[in-house]
């Protein structure tokens, strides 16, 4: 399992978190899942994108290629590192895809069902709060062609033609 983590894959960013944090190197940026309370406070997900400031812009606008690696960080959180901007046509391993739903709670152990069982795709990072009986949600997915995640009792499958979550 450790030699692959160390595998570089291409992700294509379809969206990303709404928490950017500039790390201390002043060149880093950590981007996760971020629910905004009415408080001012902010509930955010554990797990979380790391990149360069210079790949800002091609990330934030979404539909771009990454070279990027799998990681895991000193408190056993894990990571994905966005390397470098592929400018160049090329098919992407994985696609990441944030999106905000209300609800119930998505569980990463029991709402993705993947098409290939080998593969990296999962719910990484989810990000929630409840408000009343519902919970507000912002969840990053790491997903390939036909994987499937179930929000709110439908099933989504991802297509990476059209890159969306359709209702099966």
């Amino acid at each position: 399992m450790d030699k692959k983590l160390n595998n570089k894959f291409v992700f294509k960013i379809l969206s990303v978190g709404s928490f950017e944090q500039i790390m201390r190197d002043e060149i880093t940026i950590l981007n996760r899942p971020c629910v905004f309370l009415k408080t001012g406070k902010k509930k955010w997900g554990n797990e979380y994108l790391l990149f360069n400031d210079h790949l800002s812009e091609a990330i934030n606008a979404g539909g771009n290629n990454f070279l990027g690696i799998f990681g895991i960080d000193k408190t056993s959180k894990c990571n994905i590192r966005l390397i470098k901007f592929l400018d160049i046509p090329v098919r992407p391993d994985y696609y990441i895809l944030v999106m905000k739903h209300q609800g119930e709670k998505i569980e990463k152990m029991y709402d993705l069902k993947k098409a290939d069982p080998e593969s990296f795709s999962k719910i990484f990072s989810a990000a929630y709060h409840l408000v009343g009986e519902v919970y507000e949600c912002e969840t990053m997915f790491i997903l390939r062609h036909n994987d499937e995640v179930t929000i709110n009792d439908t099933v989504y499958r991802f297509s990476a033609k059209t890159e969306t979550l359709e209702a099966v």
